[in-house]
């Protein structure tokens, strides 16, 4: 019914830990999910390896970029990097990024992210 309309992606915006629904998500049509919250416990890397055509959409550990650089760098090899590598994926924090974030660190990380994306 979607592709007869012409609409390819079928997004949900999801709160929380929803790993184990996304099997209901994708029977019911849906084919993005986002975005994944990492402080309430989701596997991104792993329902993006279980799920190949899913489409993911944050994944970023907003509490991560308040820290360091070495912490936000960290953050990015850990989930953002091997995300990138299967495509299907727009990596952000999820929701809105917290006030302790400073403007140093949040243009840090958005140049660290854009390089990222220049190689994927």
């Amino acid at each position: 019914m979607f592709e007869m309309a012409g609409v390819r992606l079928r997004y949900i915006d999801s709160d929380g830990l929803v790993d184990s629904v996304v099997p209901v998500f994708i029977e019911s049509g849906i084919n993005g999910i986002g975005p994944w919250e990492i402080q309430a416990g989701t596997d991104p890397l792993g329902v993006a390896r279980a799920n190949p055509d899913l489409f993911l959409v944050g994944a970023v550990n907003k509490l991560q970029l308040a820290k360091d650089r070495a912490a936000i760098d960290a953050e990015l090899a850990r989930r953002v990097a091997p995300l990138l590598e299967r495509s299907r994926y727009l990596p952000c924090v999820d929701h809105l990024a917290h006030e302790d974030i400073s403007l140093d660190n949040y243009r840090y990380y958005m140049e660290r992210k854009a390089r990222l994306l220049e190689r994927g």
